[in-house]
């Protein structure tokens, strides 16, 4: 096939190279692209309510809504009302098909009361043409607060009393009977909000070490809120 049904064919296929054998009957072969789309590999998950904190999805526990997924890249991600979410490797900012990516959770972001169940940031591995799997537990834990203020501590200082470490060990034996979130509120008089932080945290890191010593099977998340009177 030679002059113009050369040149319209060659059109006719997007002007992309046609090689062409014989003359009355004859052969084409016209090279394809294959859409990045189709290339790349899927990432696909599901955040769920981990009611039996084991870290794997049981049929009767739901997938949670709006919750946020990110990249190390930038890229955002929201649940669906099932609590799934999906994206190809097109939309990450690599120019490979076969990649390392680091997924996170946005653990602030959680409905209140639920807590992170497994790790994150996470690593999972893009494979061309296959879907790789990613589910996240949250769990419901009881919430329990306790109210904190400057007659727990040493005068001027984040040093904690001897009182607030007595009554320390009676909060972490109640802690210990079930899993739950410890809430810790400093309530703050106002006249030095870097000492209020600073005295909060404090309070916090007595608890994480008594914990840690105490070898509880259950995880201990603690959220921190000042409180300006």
């Amino acid at each position: 096939m030679t002059g113009r049904g050369m040149r319209l064919l060659n059109n006719i296929v997007g002007r992309r190279r046609v090689f062409c054998l014989g003359s009355l009957v004859f052969l084409c072969f016209v090279p394809l692209s294959t859409s990045n789309a189709f290339a790349c590999g899927v990432l696909m998950g599901q955040v769920f309510q981990d009611s039996n904190h084991n870290g794997y999805q049981e049929p009767d526990e739901p997938g949670l809504a709006g919750v946020k997924i990110m990249s190390a890249q930038g890229l955002r991600m929201t649940t669906d009302v099932n609590g799934r979410f999906h994206v190809d490797c097109s939309h990450f900012a690599t120019t490979h098909c076969s990649a390392f990516q680091v997924i996170k959770l946005d653990s602030h972001a959680l409905p209140e009361g639920y807590y992170l169940a497994n790790q994150t940031p996470r690593v999972v591995y893009l494979t061309p043409h296959k879907v790789t799997k990613l589910n996240y537990g949250v769990q419901p834990f009881p919430l329990v607060a306790v109210n904190v203020s400057a007659d727990a501590f040493e005068k001027d200082g984040t040093k904690l009393n001897v009182k607030a470490l007595n009554g320390m060990r009676l909060l972490l034996k109640t802690l210990m009977h079930s899993p739950s979130q410890l809430r810790i509120v400093y309530h703050d008089s106002g006249s030095n909000r870097d000492l209020a932080h600073g005295r909060a945290e404090a309070f916090e890191e007595a608890v994480q070490l008594r914990w840690q010593k105490s070898n509880s099977p259950y995880r201990l998340p603690i959220e921190i809120r000042v409180i300006t009177q």
